[in-house]
């Protein structure tokens, strides 16, 4: 929110003073006469406005603006006739935007006073520091020369159209081309690398399935005792041979080498059933 510290003008003042301009910031401060709006600050010939930590705007009412650098305390009057506008900086920086008819605005400095004579359309940035050092930047879209002129003297020094000059320590005589930064610092973004590639995500492997153990076929140890019935009344049943089974628990062996137990019980029961076959014929 805007911070204002000054007089706040009653509507029945307002007849008698018309607002120069009206400010546009969010941590802007402003001293002297003004009258708070629903959009902005509007300020009285004779006040200050000082932008914070963000570039203030002040928008004339007669038209353009002047920007406010960031930490820079702009003073503004108007003339009793109410045309020409005199700005005042001690060190900071603004930035002036707007047409000038038949008549001259002033920036002063410490050091220096800084006409914008019309008829001209002005794009200029100047900037002081406490030490005397003034610049004077000609920015795009600038179609008039600025008057340079020392407070103290009778020198003065036209900056044309295009051109950047730096005034060291105070004195016109030291006047130099400059390249060096004047005006408000641009404020630059954070570059972001924008590529095509998505990102890879690292999948985990899907786990090998669980092996799982085929059983082993289950052999069965079996005795199987021979009963003969000699009989003669039994003939019909002992022609064939009875075997009682009697079961033992389940015993696993080895599914790649057979018992070799079995595979002898296998080979002596084979002789025994062949030896009765050929008995019984």
């Amino acid at each position: 929110m805007m911070m204002a510290v000054g007089t706040l003008l009653a509507a029945p003042t307002l007849s008698a003073q018309q607002p120069v301009g009206e400010v546009f910031a969010t941590d802007a401060s402003v001293r002297g006469s003004m009258v708070m709006t629903s959009n902005g600050t509007q300020v009285m010939s004779g006040s200050q406005v000082t932008a914070g930590l963000h570039p203030a705007v002040l928008r004339l009412t007669r038209g353009g603006a002047v920007r406010i650098c960031p930490g820079t305390s702009l003073a503004v009057s108007e003339s009793s006739t109410g045309s020409p506008l005199l700005f005042g900086i001690s060190a900071g920086a603004v930035e002036a935007h707007y047409t000038v008819g038949a008549m001259a605005d002033s920036l002063v400095t410490p050091d220096f006073r800084i006409q914008f004579a019309g008829p001209g359309t002005f794009h200029v940035a100047v900037g002081a520091d406490p030490k005397g050092n003034t610049c004077v930047r000609s920015l795009e879209g600038n179609t008039a020369s600025v008057i340079v002129a020392e407070m103290m003297g009778s020198g003065a020094y036209q900056v044309a159209p295009g051109h950047e000059v730096m005034f060291k320590e105070g004195k016109l005589e030291d006047a130099a081309a400059s390249d060096e930064a004047c005006g408000c610092p641009e404020v630059k973004l954070p570059a972001v690398e924008i590529t095509k590639d998505v990102p890879s995500v690292a999948v985990p492997p899907e786990p090998a399935p669980a092996k799982v153990a085929e059983p082993e076929p289950a052999v069965v140890e079996m005795d199987a005792p021979l009963t003969f019935h000699g009989d003669k009344t039994q003939q019909a049943d002992d022609s064939r041979v009875i075997a009682t089974l009697r079961r033992r628990p389940l015993k696993i062996t080895s599914v790649l080498m057979p018992s070799k137990r079995v595979t002898e019980k296998k080979v002596f029961f084979g002789a025994i059933g062949a030896f009765f076959a050929r008995l019984f014929k």
